[in-house]
């Protein structure tokens, strides 16, 4: 019965994997890009773990023209 249960597990994987390798780029239009990154708020520190979070923001631009 496991190895029934791995063969399963493993044929899944190959197929999320087929699947992850199929997907296309939706837009290649574009030309530059800018991208900003800032903190989102102060240092917050809970039984001496601290935790900062980064926001990262990517902006694409391209012409009218390509669509």
């Amino acid at each position: 019965m496991k190895k029934i249960l791995d063969y399963i597990i493993l044929t899944m994987l190959i197929l999320l994997f087929f699947t992850a390798a199929s997907c296309a780029k939706d837009d290649d239009r574009c030309i530059t890009y800018k991208v900003d990154q800032y903190q989102k708020e102060d240092i917050v520190c809970v039984d001496g773990i601290c935790e900062v979070t980064y926001i990262t923001e990517i902006f694409c631009s391209y012409y009218e023209a390509n669509r």
